[in-house]
């Protein structure tokens, strides 16, 4: 009988194996993230090898050098314009480009070659007229151009030259005039000119002459030793139904970034324009550059651009200008070897 009633003691006081322990949901919830932790695996310490040692400085040396090349760079994008700028595309630029001295048509005189200007543009021209299918093609390619760069693809082919026969005589599309001076007058809190096209000679065309030391606002682009120079052309396009205003406007502050460097290489050369030309660009408040040097740069208070083609299926405005390609003597003289006359 006592082996029986012992019996049901132990078995109440010492539970089966197959029996679950009753765990507090506080120390289940423990439990369950300490086996969350040992699932995932964990770090091995790195024996201290030549190896790994060796592997340890690669690794530091690659992370320094990733450091310095964007610090580099963040210095680089700063130091390149520094100062806050507005776009040509942004609110405030059209007022801030007239205090500037860039003058609207009403504001502007005009140039005192117009006369001249006038006969170029009604001669005959020297190659034969398109045909009427041909106008056609193309009135219906500007039509369908639903946006400025259909536009500028398919009228460029026909309102540009090519000049094959001149390899160093190039062309370069909405690119900005990253190595044109800051605040010299005409460009003071603007960004710079980024025109939709221009064209002109490339710097190796000026050698042995170091045009980029010599003539401020010359060389376009910066530390690109083929980069435009001296351009003769700069224009905007727009698409369809765009404000041809805007571009009247942009491409006045184009014509001025041509302007002034057009000036400098005269003044460089001991010239003054030809045509006396850019006394009809000057804002009455400024007086023409009497000086040579180069040193000090001054404001050029330039007007609209000379040729503006609002035509209703062609929706371009050109800025025209007319420069010489400058060579350096052996005996310290400049001479003109070329110059291009590029009107449309």
């Amino acid at each position: 009988m006592d082996k029986k009633q012992n019996s049901p003691k132990l078995s109440q006081a010492e539970p089966l194996p197959t029996q679950e322990k009753q765990v507090p949901p506080s120390r289940k919830r423990q439990i369950d993230n300490e086996s969350d932790t040992d699932d995932k695996p964990q770090l091995k310490r790195a024996r201290l090898t030549r190896q790994n040692l060796a592997r340890f400085n690669k690794m530091g040396k690659g992370k320094e050098k990733e450091s310095k090349k964007s610090s580099s760079q963040r210095d680089s994008t700063s130091g390149s314009r520094k100062s806050k700028t507005t776009s040509t595309t942004t609110a405030g630029f059209a007022l801030q480009a007239h205090k500037n001295g860039i003058l609207d048509p009403l504001g502007s005189k005009p140039p005192t070659n117009l006369e001249d200007l006038r006969k170029r543009h009604t001669r005959p021209r020297e190659t034969v007229s398109p045909t009427e299918s041909r106008f056609k093609y193309y009135v219906n390619d500007v039509g369908n151009a639903g946006n400025e760069v259909t536009m500028v693809v398919e009228t460029s082919g026909h309102l540009l030259k090519k000049y094959e026969d001149d390899e160093g005589y190039n062309r370069s599309f909405n690119r900005s005039f990253t190595g044109f001076l800051e605040s010299v007058g005409f460009n003071d809190g603007l960004s710079a000119p980024q025109p939709d096209f221009v064209e002109g000679l490339g710097m190796q065309e000026y050698d042995p002459f170091p045009v980029d030391e010599h003539v401020s606002g010359a060389v376009l682009y910066e530390d690109n030793p083929r980069s435009l120079t001296l351009p003769h052309i700069a224009g905007e396009w727009k698409g369809s139904g765009k404000n041809m205003e805007e571009a009247r406007l942009q491409s006045a502050y184009d014509g001025a970034s041509l302007v002034y460097a057009r000036k400098q290489a005269l003044s460089y050369m001991g010239k003054s324009d030809p045509q006396d030309t850019l006394k009809s660009r000057l804002s009455p408040r400024m007086a023409p550059p009497s000086t040579s040097t180069l040193t000090t740069p001054r404001k050029q208070r330039t007007v609209e651009p000379n040729t503006t083609s609002t035509a209703s299926s062609r929706q371009i405005s050109l800025t025209p200008m007319r420069t010489s390609r400058m060579e350096e003597e052996a005996s310290g003289t400049h001479k003109t070897t070329r110059e291009i006359n590029h009107m449309h």
